[in-house]
């Protein structure tokens, strides 16, 4: 199976069940295929799933959770960020 992501990458949250696009955090661990974390099973059904820390409160979908700033997400909904270009990085003038 080949996955998107890895350890340590920075990554874009492109879907989500509960609004969380556009978030970016750091893929922490590979949790598997349908894991069990926090006590209740995530990821049901969308292959393999990252642990993401996040750097702020993560919507959960699906019912009362604890606010977490780590969250398994499936490697499907997210987008590796090396490579991408930063704000910084892009340069508004176009060289005549």
């Amino acid at each position: 199976m080949s996955l998107r992501c890895k350890v340590g990458m920075q990554v874009l949250q492109i879907k989500s069940g509960a609004g969380n696009e556009g978030s970016i955090g750091e893929v922490i661990e590979l949790l598997g295929n349908d894991p069990v974390y926090l006590g209740a099973q995530w990821c049901k059904g969308y292959g393999a799933c990252w642990l993401v820390q996040f750097p702020r409160i993560h919507k959960i979908y699906g019912g009362p959770c604890p606010p977490v700033t780590a969250c398994p997400v499936p490697d499907a909904w997210l987008m590796p960020m090396d490579g991408m270009p930063m704000d910084e990085n892009i340069d508004d003038e176009i060289a005549a």
